[in-house]
């Protein structure tokens, strides 16, 4: 799926679709490698109305995250995925990880974990749980350090 198709999807549209684009530019621009996927990180209020957060740019190794994608000043920043998370924590509501292709309006998914003293947080509304999942499966979870390779590193 393209950047603009995902952000359409999740109600994201006009000129902040250009500038999430443009962003993509330059996340592609200072990454090492190609950037796979993509995701905003986004909650909705208790009128329903979503928040968008952040962006996300993932590769093989890396991350980035456009930081108050609503603001008129972007920024970026880039950090090691790769075998560098010590923890991570989920919680969810209306979602059930075990099954995580049925989402309603009213799932609720977050991920948030430590990388050395790099904090993350990532969350999700709705059908956008699908995506953090996916996300959650192909760079969080496989990227948790183990204790062993540390200490055996280390000798």
């Amino acid at each position: 799926m393209s950047l603009p198709d995902y952000l359409r999807d999740i109600g994201i549209a006009g000129p902040l679709i250009a500038k999430m684009g443009n962003l993509k530019r330059v996340a592609d621009s200072i990454c090492p490698e190609t950037i796979e996927d993509f995701f905003v990180s986004e909650y909705k209020q208790s009128d329903g109305q979503r928040i968008y957060e952040s962006l996300f740019f993932f590769s093989p190794k890396y991350v980035m995250e456009s930081k108050k994608i609503m603001s008129s000043n972007p920024n970026i920043d880039i950090a090691c995925l790769y075998r560098n998370i010590d923890r991570y924590e989920m919680m969810y509501n209306n979602y059930n990880p075990a099954e995580p292709r049925e989402t309603t309006d009213n799932s609720i998914l977050q991920i948030s974990g430590i990388m050395g003293d790099v904090l993350f947080f990532l969350q999700a509304s709705g059908e956008n749980c699908a995506r953090l999942w996916a996300i959650f499966e192909k760079y969080v979870k496989p990227n948790i350090i183990e204790i062993i390779e540390v200490e055996r590193d280390q000798q």
